[in-house]
């Protein structure tokens, strides 16, 4: 006879849920740390090609409009156009684009500034032209798909870099 209350059917599949969550963890838990590392790789890249915007932005305003080897495309040149952008702390050296990485909200350099940025002017068909390269080098979010990504030099970093060219 049989006891009121109790499914000898359901007993027999007793912790089959437990069993197939535990197997699916194991495809679900690598793919979700590698979406959460391919995220902030494309954060970081959005905002390092930003700053690449911004900073032409400045130095073709710090020219003013002047060839590239005259003095002010020079001085605009050498200097970067220190000019500090965005919310936070004024930044006093890198330029306009090193200082959209490194201050916040971003804050990408953190402790020893993993940011480059290099600005040049070039004469090209008697029109100028600016082309601006930012690196940075950032540690991943989670470092599982790390080995996948462009390496940087320092160890437990990844690389990206972006050029723009502006006339």
């Amino acid at each position: 006879m049989r006891q009121q209350g109790r499914n000898p059917k359901r007993d027999r599949s007793r912790g089959t849920a437990a069993l197939e969550l535990a197997l699916s963890l194991v495809f679900l838990m690598p793919l979700m740390l590698s979406v959460l590392d391919y995220g902030y790789y494309f954060y970081v890249g959005s905002n390092a090609e930003d700053a690449a915007r911004v900073g032409v932005r400045q130095a073709v305003k710090a020219a003013g409009g002047a060839a590239c080897g005259s003095v002010a495309a020079l001085a605009a040149e050498a200097a970067g156009e220190q000019t500090a952008v965005g919310p936070g702390p004024a930044c006093t050296s890198g330029g306009a684009a090193y200082c959209y990485m490194n201050t916040p909200p971003l804050s990408m350099g953190g402790v020893g500034g993993y940011t480059t940025v290099a600005l040049t002017c070039a004469t090209v068909a008697g029109i100028s032209q600016w082309t601006i390269n930012v690196t940075i080098d950032f540690p991943p979010a989670i470092g599982f798909v790390a080995p996948w990504m462009p390496a940087s030099p320092t160890a437990g970093r990844v690389r990206y870099k972006t050029t723009l060219v502006s006339n």
